[in-house]
């Protein structure tokens, strides 16, 4: 209860979009993967069943697990992809940078009329050039406050994204 984020998962929880541990925890601190965020992204903004399925064609992926569905709806609609070496890492912890993508892209699938603009013209926070490939999604941040800059406005995009962080 005394977690800066607690408002925040305990919403989430009750709307049912996150999870606990089976021991009881929500876990705040600990990083979030490429499939756990995925999972809370698709319940949380409601990402609908696309009309039809692309299978990733991942190496690494397993279809058995509980991310299988989230991840092919995702790659569907080209919320996610892979890496240049064709793998998809599911097990990888998410930066900043890769969740803002994720969540924006999820929203613009789910929200008619809502665009993530390419051609940043200024840089959105301090340490996210606008010349950056990830600026866009930073700027749409910046637009509806949905990062807290410290005092330098930055907001370190690079840094790995904990549970709490995400809700």
């Amino acid at each position: 209860s005394n977690h800066p984020n607690a408002t925040a998962i305990m919403d989430l929880k009750g709307a049912g979009v996150i999870d606990g541990y089976p021991n009881g925890t929500y876990q705040p601190d600990r990083f979030v993967n490429r499939v756990e965020i995925i999972k809370i992204t698709d319940r949380g903004l409601g990402v609908r069943n696309p009309q039809g399925y692309a299978f990733p064609p991942f190496p690494d992926v397993d279809q058995t697990q509980y991310y299988w569905p989230y991840l092919v709806k995702d790659y569907t609609f080209g919320i996610v992809g892979g890496y240049p070496d064709g793998e998809y890492r599911p097990t990888q912890t998410v930066n900043l940078a890769e969740a803002s993508k994720i969540l924006l892209n999820s929203a613009v699938i789910q929200y008619p009329g809502f665009v993530v603009n390419d051609g940043v013209s200024s840089n959105p926070y301090n340490d996210v050039p606008s010349t950056e490939w990830h600026a866009k999604y930073f700027a749409k941040d910046l637009e509806f406050g949905l990062l807290d800059p410290d005092s330098s406005n930055r907001v370190y995009p690079n840094q790995a994204v904990t549970r709490g962080k995400l809700a």
